[in-house]
């Protein structure tokens, strides 16, 4: 028997720079008669890093970890009864953070009748080594997508970084990741956006071999929010949804030429310019002129002045953190602001640029 025909051994994760595509990647994923893809659980990158020294084997810690994360908004998005879930955990041979994220996706499958499932954080990419540990035969699909295209997107989403030259780093350091670890690993693929986007019928052929998945050619024209339910009350992530569920074309390749001024432009590729040449990216700059030296040096500035701020008003706070808000981590309340649906970065200055 393979791990194909044990689906719970053979997990599909989707990680990469957000606005990368990875939302479009599940929509398509979601659509297969066998697969789905859960919602971003953050699970690695924030309910491990900050419960991970919790010994769940021990009654009270596991009360201490579940009363949080079961009552927060992520969870919530799951649509699972929580008090069913943790009897299920208690009957399992096995109570850590790796058996809590497989019951969690393995449930959320069950509930929607799919037999093979996967999950989509994409910051998740700084941890391929832990989801690779828990699951050996997992298969990751790593999104990648031009740095002028992320930024564009990255800077006009609340959650994100308002300094440009941040979220450029934010793209490089996805990229450089991949290249310098995970590039030869045949659990890994790298997806490009503007590929899957120029010819998705033979991105989808490529993406179901690689998942040992026969190819079911209606993925592309069945893709529904049914399967990939928006959550979110508002904002952002509903229209982004929305935008994404469009039939598939090329109108975002290049619209970050009008929706960047020539010194963000400059700035993004003097930080990405080795990466991109390897991804296949061209720059049309060349070296940053003194405004623009002058501009990043004050960017760079004003966003440490900014997380000294936060930094220092965080310890004062007795409300959640900042990173616990960005994503998601705190109760479910009928007021409460929309969270993001990707990982965000650490600035949080009033303008973008």
């Amino acid at each position: 028997m393979t791990a194909l025909d044990q689906p719970e051994l053979s997990p599909i994760f989707i990680v990469g720079c957000p606005r990368s595509g990875t939302t479009l990647l599940r929509t398509i994923i979601a659509s297969h008669s066998r697969l789905i893809i859960a919602p971003e659980s953050h699970f690695l990158n924030y309910w491990v890093k900050e419960y991970g020294q919790l010994d769940l084997n021990k009654p009270e810690d596991l009360q201490s970890f579940w009363a949080d994360f079961s009552k927060s908004q992520r969870f919530g998005y799951f649509q699972l009864n929580a008090d069913d879930l943790l009897q299920k955990l208690k009957a399992q041979d096995e109570i850590s953070f790796r058996a809590i994220f497989q019951l969690l996706l393995s449930e959320y499958a069950a509930a929607r009748q799919k037999p093979r499932w996967g999950e989509k954080t994409p910051a998740h990419y700084d941890f391929l080594e832990t989801l690779l540990d828990w699951f050996p035969q997992a298969r990751v699909l790593w999104l990648v997508r031009d740095p002028r295209a992320v930024v564009a997107s990255l800077l006009q989403v609340e959650w994100s970084s308002n300094y440009t030259y941040a979220n450029a780093y934010y793209w490089l350091s996805s990229a450089r990741l991949y290249r310098e670890k995970w590039q030869q690993e045949s659990r890994v693929m790298l997806l490009k956006y503007e590929d899957l986007v120029a010819d998705p019928a033979a991105g989808t052929d490529k993406i179901c071999a690689f998942l040992g998945e026969a190819v079911e050619p209606e993925m592309l024209t069945r893709r529904s929010e049914k399967d990939v339910p928006n959550l979110h009350a508002g904002g952002w992530a509903k229209r982004h949804l929305q935008q994404v569920m469009q039939p598939i074309g090329q109108g975002a390749v290049e619209k970050w030429r009008s929706q960047l001024s020539s010194t963000q432009i400059a700035i993004i590729e003097h930080i990405t310019r080795d990466a991109m040449g390897f991804y296949g990216y061209e720059p049309i700059t060349r070296k940053l002129s003194g405004w623009q030296k002058f501009y990043l040096g004050l960017s760079q500035k004003l966003d440490r002045a900014g997380d000294r701020w936060q930094t220092l008003r965080s310890r004062f706070s007795s409300g959640p953190s900042l990173a616990a808000r960005r994503i998601g981590a705190t109760p479910q309340a009928p007021s409460s602001s929309t969270p993001s649906s990707s990982t965000p970065s650490r600035s949080v200055a009033t303008k973008k640029g």
